[in-house]
Order: structure tokens, then sequence, then C-alpha cells
């Protein structure tokens, strides 16, 4: 494994627990699991989105 590839998941590492506390606050009624699946969907939209217009904005 390459060092930008680890640097890469370390990143979506931190990302995802940042996302798993901000939904933590937003409903407190959630289960931790409810957290963790909540804040991995938003991480998986959000590597689409970015991949889509960078490619987009790289490619002109």
């Amino acid at each position: 494994m390459t060092k930008n590839k680890l640097n890469e998941i370390l990143i979506y590492i931190f990302f995802w627990g940042g996302l798993v506390v901000i939904w933590n606050y937003g409903y407190t009624e959630a289960t931790p699991l409810q957290d963790v699946l909540a804040a991995f969907v938003i991480l998986i939209i959000t590597r689409i989105v970015l991949k889509k217009f960078s490619k987009q904005y790289l490619d002109k």
C-alpha cells in the first residue's frame, strides 16, 4: 500500500468519525449503530459527489 493511499484512508476514517459525532448531536435518540450507518452513507454519497465533480473539472 502506498503512502498516498494510506493517507487517503486515514482522512476518510477521521472524516467518518466526525460525521458520527455530528450525527449523534443532531439525533440524540439514535442508537450507535444508526449513527455509524448514517455516517457511512453520508461518507459514500460525499465521496461519489466529490469524484464526479473532480473528474468534471479536471477534464477541462
